[in-house]
């Protein structure tokens, strides 16, 4: 079974859903800008009903020496990757095996971010696949960790992070995070605060509440937020006006005090509305404390 919190998305978006079906994407890189590094390692590997049904790992030429810094991440070297393959050889094959399924990955718009860079760079159509980061979901799920790294959310869950850097084993890693998380997604809703009543209807706690996210969110991604509110019953506006029940502030930027929606909510709260404003922290513990969140 799909289960999405989104009813529905378009094509080549990242997506908050747990997903029975899906493939998990991982590279391995000369350094951190899609622009000016290359791709040296690609892993593919395609679940069915969380199985593990068919992978695709290749090393990549970069076509340059890999620098040491590298190497000694990833332990790929210039020897391993001397008779591999070059990028634009590959990226027909990797296309047929990805077809149209979700892709998934750790942080993964770093990833897409390479992958729609080479596709461009070698006349290939871009992405139309949706995506799901599972950082995200972690971010969603989890609260009390020092960091979001893949190996410090796979350490919590107890699982095996050896090999860490390399592309397949990375696709593994996540795979395990994102089903121990989508476990903790399914007690959500078991344990769920709002269940069916006699008519039919679920009680949610932000049923009818019209929300508006501002400023830049730390602890959850825009989407993540929105798939997030959306589950809970609530509505997203785009604006602040007196019919808004609610105005969540990302402050991972200060200057969105001083931004016109955020003054209109100050204002419409000293004219008496009942509209509260709450830090995205705030909002999220509050839900956490309710139990409407792992």
């Amino acid at each position: 079974m799909q289960t999405s919190l989104y009813a529905e998305t378009q094509p080549g978006m990242g997506i908050i859903a747990y997903p029975d079906t899906y493939i998990v994407v991982d590279l391995e890189t000369t350094g951190l800008n899609p622009v000016n590094d290359e791709i040296i390692e690609i892993s593919a590997l395609k679940y069915e009903n969380d199985r593990l049904v068919a992978s695709f790992t290749k090393l990549v030429n970069p076509g340059h020496p890999i620098d040491w810094k590298i190497t000694q991440i990833t332990g790929i070297d210039n020897a391993m990757v001397a008779q591999a393959p070059t990028i634009d050889y590959l990226l027909p094959e990797f296309l047929d095996f990805i077809g149209s399924d979700i892709l998934m990955g750790y942080n993964f718009n770093f990833d897409i971010g390479f992958l729609m860079n080479k596709l461009n760079r070698y006349g290939h159509p871009t992405l139309t696949n949706n995506f799901i980061d599972v950082m995200q979901l972690a971010k969603l799920h989890l609260h009390h960790l020092p960091n979001y790294k893949q190996t410090t959310v796979a350490t919590h869950f107890a699982l095996n992070t050896q090999g860490a850097h390399r592309a397949a084993v990375d696709c593994e890693m996540c795979a395990g995070c994102y089903w121990k998380l989508k476990e903790l997604y399914q007690q959500a809703l078991t344990n769920s605060p709002w269940q069916p009543t006699s008519t039919g209807k679920n009680i949610q706690p932000l049923a009818e509440q019209s929300l508006v996210l501002l400023g830049e969110l730390q602890q959850s991604s825009f989407h993540c937020l929105q798939g997030l509110i959306e589950r809970l019953g609530g509505v997203l506006q785009s604006k602040v006006t007196p019919e808004t029940n609610m105005v969540i502030v990302g402050m991972g930027n200060n200057k969105v005090l001083k931004q016109k929606d955020f003054l209109q909510a100050e204002s419409l709260k000293k004219q008496g509305y009942p509209l509260y404003l709450l830090q995205e922290a705030n909002f999220i513990n509050s839900l956490h404390k309710k139990n409407y969140l792992i």
